[in-house]
């Protein structure tokens, strides 16, 4: 295989409070190594763009344009990149034929709707929970299930063409997915909001908006494993400085080497 790239694009950045994204790991703890504002913290979001001869997609889409100015208030996003203005200077949108959604959560499917030509591929577990929503998943999604216009549901793990796989995690949704890429000279782990950053790699470092935190750390260790044993650049969603890092040592408590991308 081979004639496709991979690119890591940023879409933004946004504040959130740092016990969502924290959990019960003690300030203590994460101010060793994370400077926070007014206890909240930034986030990046960070996409994969696929681009080659015979294809074209995306991994995520990240906060997109179209948010109200209380909710742009509320997050303190800052939009100091876009992937949409990015992709139509170096590529062709209409070229974008699938985003794969490691979740529906609003910080990850900003630009979908933007693609026309592209299919939302998600588990079918997400788009159930993106149209009834409820009291306690409500306020993650924002876009209304009527706005992907095209959408290919997902059951289980599986593959979808001869570059991607998917597998069904679970964890911070119950059809949370995360998404490997083989071009052949590099493989990649997009781990979505199941490692949202460099130091949720530890197994017991979740988000406190986990729904099934117990599976979130079944999961981590199994692809933690992984991402070491066969040598895939990891790809953090939420890290504004490691976007990218290949891992080492002991799934336990892994190092990172930081990779460009």
């Amino acid at each position: 295989m081979s004639g496709l790239t991979l690119e890591i694009l940023n879409d933004g950045y946004f504040y959130l409070d740092a016990g969502a994204i924290f959990g019960v790991i003690p300030k203590a703890i994460w101010s060793r190594t994370i400077k926070d504002e007014d206890n909240t913290i930034k986030l990046a979001t960070n996409v994969v763009y696929a681009h080659g001869d015979d294809i074209s997609f995306l991994i995520d889409s990240g906060l997109g344009n179209n948010f109200s100015e209380k909710f742009q208030k509320i997050y303190k996003i800052e939009k100091s990149s876009d992937i949409l203005d990015y992709i139509k200077k170096h590529g062709d949108p209409d070229s974008v034929t699938m985003i794969i959604n490691s979740h529906l959560h609003f910080d990850h499917v900003g630009h979908n709707s933007d693609f026309r030509n592209a299919y939302t591929y998600a588990q079918s577990l997400e788009f159930r929970d993106l149209r009834y929503r409820n009291a306690v998943t409500k306020a993650n999604y924002t876009i209304r299930y009527s706005d992907l216009k095209r959408k290919i549901a997902i059951s289980g793990s599986r593959r979808i063409g001869k570059y991607v796989t998917v597998i069904k995690t679970g964890g911070h949704t119950p059809g949370h997915q995360v998404i490997l890429v083989n071009t052949g000279s590099t493989r990649l782990m997009y781990l979505g909001d199941l490692v949202p950053s460099t130091f949720h790699l530890k197994l017991p470092y979740r988000t406190a908006i986990d729904i099934e935190p117990l599976k979130t750390v079944q999961m981590k260790k199994i692809l933690i494993k992984k991402a070491i044993r066969d040598g895939y650049v990891c790809v953090f969603n939420h890290d504004p400085e490691t976007p990218a890092a290949l891992l080492h040592g002991d799934y336990e408590n892994p190092t990172f080497e930081k990779v460009e991308m």
